[in-house]
């Protein structure tokens, strides 16, 4: 028989960089499938080993992260070899719902584009390069308040810089294409990822090519009818992200998004 890898090192790296988790987020995360009776003796094991601490939240569910103190976050940044300051993720007040699935997201992008750079929309306000991006103020325009971006360079070293939000509230035709259009005419992005689990997701984008609302800058038209990129479920179809939709409503995945973003030319 051939003997497992232990997962306790790969479980306790992905809640120091996205914890808190419930044992729900942290298996869709953990890759490969973990069964979730295995997963709970892992984390039992490193409870035991003080590497990890719970807390119950108000939907009770039970949340796992990394303790927070400065000296144990400097000795869970030599154990994992990740900087400190990615390892500080209390968040513990942040809604459960969007904080877990921005975390699964970030998780499954990292593992297709390694260099990458996220900022969560904690951190847009203090990050020079966010606030240049979404050209407008933080504090008095939320229209424009992402929950995270993410940039990755490109093969000639300038960025790529995309918006990511997620929506759990049905919004108006009006409000949401008021949105696009920020996204669009207000902003320095290369595209928009809107995340929605609402079964009217796909009517509601259908007639998007008809209003108006396509890139005008240079950058943004790279990628014509993906600038906006479609999600009708939490997941996007899995952890490589294969089931996506563009503006038109035609099927794509991230690998093949990011790919076009990175290597296609400006047009006129």
């Amino acid at each position: 028989m051939i003997p497992q890898p232990k997962r306790g090192p790969q479980i306790l790296r992905t809640i120091a960089e996205h914890g808190p988790l419930d044992i729900a987020m942290l298996q869709r995360m953990v890759q490969p499938d973990m069964p979730k009776k295995n997963l709970r003796k892992a984390l039992a094991v490193l409870r035991e080993k003080d590497q990890i601490e719970q807390v119950w939240s108000l939907s009770q569910s039970m949340l796992y992260f990394t303790p927070q103190s400065p000296t144990y976050r400097r000795h869970m940044s030599d154990v994992i070899g990740s900087q400190m300051v990615f390892v500080m993720r209390p968040q513990l007040r942040r809604d459960k719902w969007k904080l877990h699935w921005c975390e699964y997201w970030i998780a499954a992008i990292k593992k297709q584009l390694p260099h990458q750079i996220n900022i969560r929309t904690s951190e847009l306000g203090k990050d020079p390069f966010a606030r240049d991006e979404l050209l407008f103020s933080l504090e008095s325009d939320l229209a424009l308040r992402p929950d995270f971006l993410l940039t990755f360079p490109r093969p000639d070293e300038s960025k790529v810089t995309i918006a990511f939000e997620m929506e759990n509230i049905p919004k108006s035709y009006r409000r949401l294409f008021h949105k696009f259009g920020k996204y669009v005419g207000w902003s320095q992005l290369d595209g928009l990822i809107y995340l929605s689990d609402l079964g009217c997701l796909p009517e509601m984008i259908q007639p998007l090519p008809q209003t108006g609302i396509i890139p005008k800058q240079l950058k943004q038209k790279r990628l014509n009818d993906n600038f906006f990129l479609f999600s009708t479920s939490l997941d996007g179809g899995g952890p490589t992200l294969p089931r996506l939709l563009n503006a038109t409503g035609q099927t794509t995945s991230f690998a093949d998004w990011y790919g076009c973003l990175s290597t296609a030319t400006p047009t006129e």
